[in-house]
């Protein structure tokens, strides 16, 4: 009975050996050696990011061990009406709100979650109209129309102030 320990690279060798009818055998064998696989044990990322709506950001990732073999990692979006992810980890901000990017490495089943944070696309106030003379009547009170523009700034507070004109 053939019982040893082949010490050699993944290829060919040749083993010669007596068989059991008392014959020399020589057999040949295509011998595959695999290296003990390096798993991911952690995967690092930002835990939480900041955008705004209609933005993009790239998903910066760390993998650990750095010798790690299969580096694959697959990205999902756990609610894809707020944040979509690519497959390589791009993110798209869709509307505001707050949704987490779960990153995963498929061989080791580790993974990791990001929050992303969306918020509206600041609009600055460009200018402001009042109208240009208005009666008030002593003891009365009006309220002053303004018009935004852009409609949609962000910030629309002003703050008023008055003088006597004595």
């Amino acid at each position: 009975l053939f019982n040893d320990t082949v010490r050699t690279k993944s290829g060919a060798f040749i083993a010669s050996f007596p068989s059991s009818t008392g014959c020399d055998s020589i057999v040949t064998c295509n011998l595959t050696i695999l290296q003990n696989q390096i798993l991911v044990s952690q995967i690092v990322s930002n835990k939480t990011i900041s955008m705004v709506v209609n933005s993009k950001k790239q998903l910066a990732v760390e993998i650990l061990p750095t010798n790690a073999m299969d580096k694959t990692l697959q990205y999902a979006s756990l609610d894809s009406t707020i944040v979509t992810v690519s497959a390589t980890g791009l993110i798209s901000a869709l509307k505001g709100g707050s949704g987490y990017i779960s990153i995963t490495s498929p061989s080791s089943k580790v993974s990791t979650l990001c929050l992303v944070t969306v918020t509206k696309a600041l609009v600055p106030l460009d200018s402001f109209a009042i109208p240009s003379a208005l009666t008030i009547v002593i003891g009365q009170s009006q309220t002053i129309p303004v018009t935004y523009y852009p409609a949609n700034a962000t910030n629309q507070n002003l703050s008023w102030s008055s003088q006597s004109l004595d």
